[in-house]
């Protein structure tokens, strides 16, 4: 580079000459677009790369069957379902029905298994409860009022048929 010569009446003014070499600014300029154009060709062709490699595979077969939603299945309407289960329960809880026909075992109203276990206490883990022989009326089963709707809970009825008690 060629040296600049400042005039000392310049100097003695307080400013530096207007003129600078126009060629170096105009060469550094297009020297950064050069690198800049370059920058910009590097990361295409790494994005293009990249994006190629990262492509997934095709989806095999079992991939793409769809899956069925396991059991269980969501409710549809989960309060009028807990509503018609607690129904359930509590006209079980209050109507007579046949548990094991053959055996003798019937369901009875929870009031009266509560002054039943009132009148008589909790059976005794060293002795066995004492059995209770049918009352005259009661010696084949359950009394007729086998529920609201007539029939007991004995599975082995047909449907429609009134439990005979």
């Amino acid at each position: 580079m060629a040296e600049t010569t400042i005039s000392p009446q310049a100097l003695r003014e307080g400013y530096e000459p207007d003129d600078i070499r126009v060629g170096g600014v105009v060469l550094a300029g297009a020297a950064a677009l050069v690198v800049l154009a370059l920058t910009l060709l590097v990361l295409w062709g790494l994005v293009a790369l990249l994006t190629e490699r990262s492509r997934p595979p095709e989806a095999t077969a079992i991939e793409q069957t769809p899956l069925a939603t396991p059991a269980p299945r969501l409710q549809a309407d989960p309060g009028a379902d807990l509503a018609a289960m607690r129904a359930a329960e509590e006209a079980s809880l209050h109507r007579w029905a046949w548990v094991d026909r053959q055996g003798g075992i019937v369901r009875i109203p929870i009031e009266q298994a509560m002054a039943e276990l009132a009148r008589r206490g909790w059976p005794q883990v060293d002795r066995p409860a004492p059995t209770i022989p049918p009352r005259a009326g009661d010696a084949q089963g359950p009394p007729s009022n086998a529920g609201a709707t007539g029939r007991g809970n004995d599975s082995r009825q047909p449907a429609g048929r009134a439990a005979s008690p």
